[in-house]
């Protein structure tokens, strides 16, 4: 998919993203949180 991506195909990307938006709430609640890390990637106590 990547390279399909690449050499512009839109509709590779379009498949793509789904699977790794997927992949990466996935492993999210196993994920160190860093004291640098974006909110957007940890989850801190409020």
């Amino acid at each position: 998919m990547l390279r399909e991506w690449s050499d512009g195909k839109q509709e590779a990307l379009d498949a793509m993203l789904p699977l790794v938006y997927d992949e990466l709430h996935r492993q999210k609640p196993h994920a160190s949180c860093a004291a640098n890390a974006p909110d957007t990637l940890c989850r801190r106590p409020r």
